[in-house]
């Protein structure tokens, strides 16, 4: 492991924990407005752990995936608890502000989410279709490392000008310069 991959482990863990925090909040929030859980909300969790990690040039090595998967499971949890937290205030009228709190209260107690595991079939299938989607995004390179290689190979091209041009179709690439 390189010291590089070590100094980038820390950032990668606190985009996670950002991403647990911030990812069940589209998903309360289509509570509060419609009444209703939009499963495919749960995908925003590892995006946003995603988006963070490359915000705070977090690492994309093995570690920084297994916490990016963990951390989404357990955002999935918050999500489902908080759901419920979100469908109290709507049903009985508590103040929206209090949903943060009443969460925390319920994390960990047994009983609060319903005892048939087809209740946790959605929230994890999104979410681990948001770690595919993350993980796969973490692969291809950014716009910026993209956007170097392009200028890296253009400086390439320029240096040896003298050279014919290999795709005989584009023999005149300026129209403007014929002679």
């Amino acid at each position: 492991m390189s010291s590089e991959q070590n100094k980038q482990f820390p950032a990668s863990l606190l985009a996670a924990l950002i991403g647990l925090l911030l990812g069940p909040i589209p998903v309360v929030a289509g509570v509060l407005i419609a009444n209703r859980i939009f499963y495919p909300f749960f995908v925003a969790a590892p995006l946003v752990m995603f988006l963070f990690n490359s915000l705070l040039k977090g690492g994309r090595d093995f570690r920084a995936l297994v916490a990016a998967i963990v951390f989404s499971l357990a955002s999935a949890y918050l999500g489902a608890v908080a759901c419920q937290v979100a469908f109290y205030v709507v049903n009985d009228g508590v103040s929206v502000f209090r949903i943060p709190a009443i969460t925390a209260m319920l994390l960990g107690v047994s009983g609060v989410l319903p005892a048939s595991a087809s209740a946790y079939v959605y929230p994890l299938v999104f979410t681990a279709l948001g770690v595919v989607i993350a993980a796969e995004l973490s692969r291809s390179p950014d716009g910026q490392r993209n956007a170097e290689c392009r200028m890296q190979n253009a400086e390439l091209e320029n240096e040896n000008p003298d050279e014919e041009n290999e795709n005989p179709d584009e023999e005149n690439e300026n129209p403007d310069e014929e002679s």
